[in-house]
């Protein structure tokens, strides 16, 4: 499996290899509801997309999106073709979670720091 892991500067890999794990971004596009199964909630398509991400706690203050001790997953952008967005779901390390947010994206554009709950 071939991820763009070229595009990384060497000093990076160095330092994340042994932490970096490999994460699937699944995009889900949500479309029209359907006539007379409204409770069904809108179609939804899903695209999955192979990247590498680490898994980690939140540390920091605690906001309105994420509380103290909260999941998150960093991203390597370098390693995906899209921009994860809140409802898309990532997996890692085995498990599903579901994207609340998008919390940080780094000034280099580098990594995108996701909140996540288990989906």
């Amino acid at each position: 499996m071939s991820h763009a892991i070229d595009s990384f500067p060497a000093e990076a890999l160095a330092f994340f290899r042994d932490f970096l794990r490999p994460a699937t971004l699944t995009k889900r596009t949500f479309g029209a509801y359907t006539q007379g199964a409204y409770a069904d909630g809108p179609t939804t398509t899903t695209a999955d997309h192979v990247g590498l991400g680490l898994m980690g706690e939140w540390r920091q203050e605690t906001t309105e999106l994420v509380k103290r001790g909260d999941r998150v997953v960093i991203l390597f952008a370098g390693s995906l073709d899209v921009v994860p967005a809140s409802q898309d779901r990532v997996t890692i390390e085995g498990t599903v979670y579901e994207i609340t947010g998008v919390l940080v994206r780094d000034a280099g554009s580098a990594t995108y720091t996701c909140a996540v709950k288990g989906a």
